[in-house]
């Protein structure tokens, strides 16, 4: 928190409003930040490891072959 609040007071040398960083309810605030971005970490490798699974082999698809005729 040290660092955020000396960089909120520099801040506010050139800023004419800034956060106040030094309200309790700001530290809860990024705490639970913190907790939804583990949710979405958490989500993220759920949705990496169901792409990356192995694929079913359904079988060969026969594709007619597709030769273009140029006609004038």
């Amino acid at each position: 928190m040290h660092v955020i609040i000396e960089t909120n007071r520099t801040t506010a040398r050139i800023f004419p409003a800034v956060l106040d960083v030094e309200n309790p309810e700001f530290k809860s605030k990024l705490d639970r930040m913190v907790e939804i971005n583990t949710k979405l970490l958490t989500l993220a490798n759920e949705l990496l490891a169901a792409y990356l699974m192995k694929p079913i082999e359904s079988g060969s698809v026969d594709f007619a072959d597709f030769e273009p005729q140029l006609v004038y």
